[in-house]
Order: structure tokens, then sequence, then C-alpha cells
């Protein structure tokens, strides 16, 4: 029979098997009682070194010191569990318990620090925050308090993992995976960090996981002995907690100076030979850049399936400055400057709308496209088989409009930056598959049904072919191409045909609410004199514009939509604030109720006055288009003339009342439009469809916000009816309110009430085990009083070194502990130690004979154990003790 591979033992040549323990000894004696003190030490590196690299990558002003304090307090509160002693798990306690309501009391500042943090660093890496901006809207950015927080969380988190990995487990994969994410969100985009922090993180890395394995495979023997036997490998297993306490931390030290050194010398190599990331390394950081890009937190369950491949709506999220079809789940949004697209074109007189976003089914407050079926496949199939895409229906329109005076066709050049990086952007009348454009992109270029199109690969530079129609807006321009006799080409026609019974089929549905028939009504009443049959598409238009201009106001941070009420009913009947994705939702929905197919657009809106960099003999002009570009607008399908826009939202009436006159490209200065949050519980008051707005700047769709002054009313005897001030007999203001603290003194002021409870613990402690070894050592049982002074005997003992494992007789013990005292205790004079040794013998004799035999101790016997005991304490013991080691002595284990 073959024999199995066991860790029993192994056996000689001569057939004498060797199993069981083995004892080794190392020439050295190592102590095992820095063990749990330097984990806990590389548990605080980690979480150190953490933070300060996530300081460098968000450009955060809080302090160094800050950082050490919080990690400091919560590696050692938290590593305090895994102590022998009582006390020091109770005053772990305590402090954790501290620190945890800190973080919990002020979780809504903390939150806050986060999205400041996360907006940050996206402004440094160059990235556009998208949807993660609005969460910062109201938010003071120069409140300290909210970064303190947020690294008080973050510091309890990361020493929560790190002492998990560190100090309870020893493992690897816990500490990588909480530390290496923030370690790499700044080095993939090659920013500037802590020399210190990434060598310290990396040297922490390397200590754990050389630990991890070796503590990984000396557990294989499965055996609880010192050391096992593999019979087949012949290796020794170390197996014993005792011997890897006494052996881990000469390896960590040695690990940390050795990975340090390599480290070192790493940097120091890459700095002199100028060494340079391979490119595979810059495609990764691009990825995850787009990742980023498209994060956004309200929406992650859609962000995870699309990285499982579950879902066809690949990064929809932060289009712009808008969340993609996602309404009324942030405050609003808002810009930080950074550019979203580079466009490069012929010159053009009226707002130029490129679309990325496109989608027709609303519903649970999300605008979503239309998955493809079985209708939606006849004219996909057929087109395909030709070469085009449904997308280009407007542009094949146009083939038989070349008459048209302004008409040609041009090509535009896009360079996509800050924007979502997963749509293809492109003005009205694109041709998304010709072959000198879009078309050369071949199989990166995918459309959705008949939506929007994506690019499937990271394609960030592409040109598109359009037509150019200059005819004054895009009202103007419908009414013009309305009145052509144009058509499609024979070919394609069938295709056509079948895509006007979808869009009527699919794009006139809307939802059955409150809110939208008031507003039917209202409009139909107020300015279309009752009726609106036989009224033209312009006609429909602008009075649906109109209503939108006298009844509601444009603002950038209109709040959240509450739970469980519909986005476009509650902004009708009782929010009436709101910006661009509001009126396209609702102007989309009115739309369909008089008729028209309509859907949603998320893109970008580009002034004619931005254009105002030459850069090809003045026939081509560059457009950096910042993120307050960001728009969304309705877009209506008129028979003859295809989808064309419809823009609804008060003041972008060819302007964009979030530019500076600078950014539009004008001279006089800075001013513009401010934005303004009228009263949500109360609707403006009613007007004729002729009515004007209070202010001309209101016709314009810019509202400005009149200055409001408090007064504080000063009673006759110096009190006011107001808060914080009194105004005393002369006049002066008088502060009531006591100057608020900050929130690192108040940390330290709630660390100060821990260590006093912590103090008040040891304490009671203290007299508790005094009053336990009082009681032990002066019992009536003689017997049971000597086993009890011997054991305490061995306590004393132990704090000067001396201590003695394994299994022993009771004569091999007293002869080792006599010899570990000569060993140990060298400074003792010579009648001290001869008198130790005499009576550490008879004491042990006494313990053998009170344990294991019927005969009783006398009370002489007693008496002179007791004065052994207090030998051992009193002149033994504490002289070869610190100060320090004498507290420990006293207020953690209870002796003194």
């Amino acid at each position: 029979m073959k024999n199995k591979n066991t860790d029993n033992g192994i056996v000689s040549k001569s057939g004498i098997r060797i199993a069981g323990d083995i004892y080794l000894r190392c020439e050295k004696q190592h102590n095992d009682a820095v063990f749990l003190p330097l984990r806990i030490l590389l548990a605080f590196c980690s979480a150190l070194f953490t933070l300060m690299l996530v300081r460098n990558f968000t450009g955060n002003s809080v302090r160094v010191g800050t950082l050490i304090y919080h990690c400091l307090i919560c590696s050692v509160s938290l590593g305090a569990f895994a102590s022998k002693f009582t006390i020091v798990r109770l005053c772990g306690g305590i402090m954790a318990f501290i620190e945890l309501c800190i973080v919990v009391v002020n979780r809504s500042a903390a939150v806050s620090g986060f999205y400041i943090s996360a907006e940050k660093y996206m402004e440094l890496s160059g990235m556009s925050p998208g949807s993660w901006a609005s969460h910062t809207i109201g938010i003071d950015m120069g409140d300290y308090k909210y970064i303190y927080y947020f690294y008080a969380m973050l510091a309890l988190i990361l020493c929560a993992a790190a002492v998990l990995s560190c100090v309870y487990r020893i493992e690897f994969p816990i500490l990588f995976i909480f530390t290496f994410p923030l370690f790499e969100i700044g080095m993939y985009q090659g920013m500037e960090c802590d020399t210190l922090a990434v060598t310290g993180l990396v040297v922490c890395w390397i200590i754990l996981l050389s630990m991890h394995i070796i503590n990984h495979t000396t557990n294989r023997a499965g055996k609880k002995n010192t050391y096992a036997i593999h019979e087949r490998s012949k290796t020794f297993y170390f197996t014993s907690g005792q011997g890897k306490a006494e052996f881990y931390p000469v390896f960590m030290r040695f690990t940390a100076l050795l990975g340090a050194a390599v480290f070192t010398v790493v940097i120091l190599a890459s700095a002199v030979t100028g060494f340079v990331r391979p490119e595979a390394f810059t495609r990764l950081r691009v990825n995850l850049h787009n990742a980023i890009t498209r994060l956004d937190i309200s929406n992650l369950d859609e962000f995870m399936s699309d990285l499982s491949g579950g879902s066809e709506l690949y990064g929809v999220t932060a289009v712009g400055g808008t969340n993609g079809g996602v309404l009324g789940k942030t405050k609003g949004i808002k810009f930080n400057g950074t550019t979203a697209l580079t466009v490069t074109s012929v010159k053009f007189s009226s707002p130029l709308y490129l679309k990325g976003y496109v989608a027709g089914d609303y519903h649970d407050n999300t605008w979503t496209p239309f998955e493809e079926d079985e209708e939606s496949d006849v004219f996909n199939k057929q087109l395909k088989s030709m070469g085009y895409y449904i997308q280009d229906y407007n542009y094949l329109l146009r083939v038989n409009a070349l008459d048209i005076t302004g008409t040609a066709i041009d090509q535009m050049d896009i360079k996509v930056r800050g924007a979502c990086p997963k749509f293809v952007y492109a003005p009205y009348d694109a041709f998304y598959s010709s072959p000198g454009g879009l078309g050369e992109l071949s199989k990166p270029v995918e459309p959705f049904n008949d939506s929007y199109v994506r690019i499937t690969k990271s394609q960030k530079s592409y040109s598109v072919d359009y037509y150019r129609f200059e005819a004054g807006d895009w009202l103007n321009k419908t009414m013009t191409l309305k009145k052509l006799t144009n058509g499609f080409d024979t070919e394609v026609r069938r295709a056509m045909n079948s895509y006007y019974d979808y869009v009527y089929s699919r794009y006139t549905q809307y939802p059955k609410l409150k809110g939208l028939e008031q507003a039917y009504n209202d409009i139909l009443v107020n300015y279309l004199d009752g009726s609106g049959v036989g009224r033209s598409y312009d006609e429909i238009y602008q009075a649906i514009k109109d209503y939108f201009s006298d009844n509601y106001k444009y603002d950038l941070t209109p709040g959240e939509t509450p739970e469980g009420k519909d986005f476009i009913d509650y902004f009708l009947t009782e929010q009436k604030v709101g910006y661009c994705s509001y009126y396209a939702t609702a102007g989309a929905q009115l739309l369909r109720m008089f008729g028209y197919p309509a859907r949603y657009t998320e893109g970008y809106m580009i002034l004619p006055s931005q254009q105002t960099e030459d850069v090809h003999d003045g026939d081509y002009y560059r457009v950096a288009v910042p993120d307050k570009c960001a728009h969304a607008w309705a877009e209506v399908f008129i028979n003859g003339v295809g989808w064309v826009p419809a823009e609804f939202t008060p003041g972008y009436s060819n302007d964009n009342p979030n530019l500076t006159n600078k950014e539009k490209g004008l001279s006089g200065g800075e001013t513009t439009t401010t934005t303004t949050t009228a009263p949500k519980a109360t609707a403006p008051a009613q007007t004729s469809p002729k009515a004007t707005t209070t202010a001309s700047a209101t016709s314009k769709g810019e509202t400005t916000t009149a200055a409001t002054t408090t007064t504080v009313t000063t009673r006759a005897n110096g009190k006011n009816t107001g808060k914080g001030t009194t105004t005393s007999e002369k006049g002066a203001p008088v502060r009531l309110k006591a100057p608020d603290l900050s929130p690192m003194a108040k940390t330290v002021l709630f660390t100060l009430l821990g260590i006093g409870a912590m103090a008040a613990a040891i304490v009671v402690n203290r007299r508790v085990k005094l009053k336990k070894m009082k009681l032990s050592c002066t019992q009536q049982d003689k017997n049971r009083r000597v086993e009890q002074i011997f054991v305490y005997s061995l306590k004393y003992l132990e704090l000067t070194g001396v201590k003695i494992q394994g299994n022993l007789t009771d004569i091999q013990l007293c002869d080792r502990l006599v010899t570990a005292c000569r060993e140990k205790l060298t400074e003792l004079a010579p009648e001290k130690l001869d008198k130790l040794d005499r009576d550490l013998g008879e004491l042990a004799d006494l313990a053998l004979k009170a344990g294991m035999s019927e005969n009783e101790i006398s009370a002489e016997e007693a008496q002179f154990a007791s004065q052994t005991m207090k030998f051992i304490a009193d002149e033994i013991t504490a002289p070869s003790l610190s100060a320090a080691a004498m507290l420990a002595a006293r207020y953690i284990k209870g002796l003194y």
C-alpha cells in the first residue's frame, strides 16, 4: 500500500519514525512581548501612509499631524482588543467607542468632505466632475470641518481593515483590498505624491505579504507542536504560536529594512536613468479615467452592470453636467470650468447643438432609449444593408435640398476631453455612417436602436460630416425645411416609411400625470385661445415656451425630487424651478400631448460668439467647449424635416445664462446672468399669454435676485429679537455666542475625556487585582494559600524576564527557574541570588506538598511562603524594573 503524504513524522532508513514535538532552540533568546506592538505599528503605518497619499491626490489642507493623531488613536485602540490583559482591552474599547462616536455624530460633514475631496481630485487630474459636483452644491468648500471629519472617518475605516489584517489575522489580501484602490487612483494619473508615503506603504505590503506566505505555509501541518515534519518533502513546519511570536518580530524588522532599501534603490535608479512608464500603463490609465468619469454614486448599480457587460447603456451618467436621463436624484448641477470638448468647424451663425445621449422612454423618473424590437429591426436591417444608420435620417432628407441658400456639406472635428467618452457628439443633420468621417472608425461606432450613437472603444477624436444650413434659429430652420419639396431616394424610402410609423407609435406616448394635465389645459386656455386644433408646430412650440418663461424659474440648484413623487409632476405643480433637464423633460411630454413625437436629449450647446480662435486662414474656428455648455433639450419629429431641437429652457434663446461675457466671447467684463430660486410653495401670478415679466432681463431668460437684508430689532434694554448679537447703550455690538471650537479641539477634548475614563478604569482595575491577590494569599486554607503564593511568585519573576514554558516536572521547573534567575539577574548581589536559590526551591517543594499530597501546610510553612513572595517582589523584582515596567506591573498586571 502506498504511503500517504502525512505530517505525522519522518521515517529513517533504519525504520525508526520520528514524530511529535521536536525541541529546537536558537542560540539567542527572542522576546515575544513586542510581537503585538509591532503588528499594531504595522497597521498604523499602513493606514497613515495611505491617508497621506489620499491627501496628496485630493490637494486637501489637512495636516499630517491630524492624520497621525487619528491613525494612532484608531490603530492602538482597535489593536488593544488583541491583548491578553482585560484592562488593556477595556481601555481600547473606550477610545474606539469615542472615535466611532465622533465619526457617527459628524457623518454628514464626513460625507460632504468626501464629495469635496472627490471634486478636488478630479480637478487636479483634469477630469470633468460630472454629476459628482452636484453633491457639493451649497457646501462651503473652504470649511475645514468637512475635510477633517472625512479623514477621521477614512482613518477609522482604514485602521479597522489594517488591524484586522495585521493584528487579528495575518492576511495580506484584506489590507491590499482597502489600501491599493486609494493608492492607484492617483498613481495611474501620474500625479505627484509623497515619496515617503509610497515607499512606506509598499514596504508595509511587503512585510505583511511575507508574513502571510510564511504563516500560510507553516500552518499546513495543522499541528499544535513547536515544529512538525512533512514526511515527503522533509520540510520543517513552524506551527507553534509562541515560536512565531518570538521569530516574527525579528523577521518583520529584517523585511522592513530590506524592503525600504530595495525600494529606495529603485527610486534612485529611476531618477538617474529617467525611466518612463510603458505605453500599456498609459492605456490602463485612460480606461480607469473613463470609468471614474462615468461613475455616479446615485447610479452605482447601473455602473456595475455596465462593468459586467449586462447593460447596453454604457456610461450614461455624467454626460456633460447632466445625469444621463436620471432625474431628481441630485440637489443640482455644478460646473468647475473644465473643458468638455474641443470643436473645430467653419463659422456658424446660430447656436450649435451637439447631441450625445438620446432617449424616449420615460419611467421611474428616468429617460431611457427604446430597446430594439421586431418593428425597429425592419428599418435598421434595411438601412444597414445599404451602409446607413437610422441616425442618418436627417442627412438623407437633405440630399434633395442642396439648392437651399446657405446649405453646404461641411466637416466638424471633435475631440472629447472632459465629456463622457462613450457617446458620439455630433451636430444635427450629421452623416454618422460617412465613409470619410465616423465611418472610418468602423467597428468602434455602434448605434443604439434609433437613439444615440456610442463609441465602443476609447476613440476620443473624430470627424463628422453634416449639412450646414444657416437660417437663423432652429424654429426658422424647421419652418423653412418644412416648406421644401424633398424626400428620400427610392432605395431608402421603404425603410424611412417604416421608421415614420415607428416614431408615431413610440414617441407620442405620455404619462397620465396631474401636473401635465394642468399645464396642458393652462396652455390651451391662456396661450392658444382655448383650442389646439389646427395650430401649427411653431404656434404650439411658442405657447409651451412662453408658458415655461411666465410660470417657472431657471435654477441650477432646485433640490432633489422627494421619494415617491414623480419628477415631472413635482416640478410642474410644487417645485416650479429647475435647470435644462427639467424643461426638456416636461417640454417633450407636452409636445406629445399636442400630438408631436418628441424625446429627451443631452449634449452641448455652443454659441456662435464662442468661435473666437481662427485656426485655418479664417475658414475654421476652434472652440474649447467648457462644461458650462452641457445642456439638455427636447427634440421633436417633424414630417419631412426629421428630428430637430425644441428649446424650452428659459434663458437659452440664442444664449447661455451660465456663461460669463468673457466665456461667450463678448467684451464688457465678467458680468453674467444670475439665477434665482423662486418660492417653491407658491407659483407666480398667472398672466395672459402676452404677459411680460417685470424686468427686460427676464424676457431673455436672465432673472436676477434682489439683495435681501435682515434687520435685527433691538429693544430698549439692550436685548435683541435676533440671534447671536446684542447692542450696548453706546450701540456697539456685543457677542453672546461663545466661540466655536475647531474640529481638532473637539476631538482632543473628547480624547481627554476618554483618557480620564481610562485612568479611572485602570485605578479601579488595580485595586480589584490587589484585593484579589491579598485574599488569595491570606485565605484560611493554608494549602491553597501556599499554591497561590507560588503562582504569584512566578508572576513576579516573569516581570524580570524569567519565564519557563514547556511540559516539565516540578523538579525540572525549579531547576530551570534557578538557572534562569542566575542568567537574567546578573546585577543582583551574590548573597541575594543564593537566598533566592534556597528559598525558591523550598517554596516550590511547599507548593508541591500543598497540591500533590494529603499533608497539611503548617502555619510556619505558610508564613515562610509569604515572606519568600515578599522577598521576590520587593528585593528581586522591583529593583530590576524600569520606571515603565513598574508602571505596567502596577496598573496593568496589578502586582504592586
